[in-house]
């Protein structure tokens, strides 16, 4: 993958479909977006912030191609995240919470 291609993903999880994007390379930078956008918001901001990382934005909950389970709660959501590194095979990340994704 060349530093600027971008991949959207969904991963199909027990709370639902969620989508995530994957840009870059480096170590590896999870993000979870704050209020105002999905895992389009997040990307851009590591992009700007971290240029040297392989970033991989993840639309919460309700946001931007994911769904909304019932009862969500940060537990759920860190599942969530730990459902995705796996699916990346990835074994260890950096994490970066925005706002309310913090």
């Amino acid at each position: 993958m060349s530093n600027n291609d971008v991949t959207i993903q969904s991963l199909k999880t027990p709370f639902g479909l969620m989508r995530y994007s994957i840009h870059g390379q480096g170590p590896v930078l999870l993000v979870a977006h704050g209020s105002g956008g999905g895992d389009d918001q997040g990307r851009l901001i590591a992009e700007r912030f971290f240029p040297e990382c392989r970033v991989i934005a993840v639309s919460r909950f309700g946001y931007l191609g994911s769904a909304m389970p019932s009862n969500p709660n940060n537990k759920k959501q860190a599942a969530v995240y730990k459902m995705i590194l796996d699916a990346e095979r990835i074994e260890s990340a950096y994490v970066a919470g925005l706002s309310a994704g913090g």
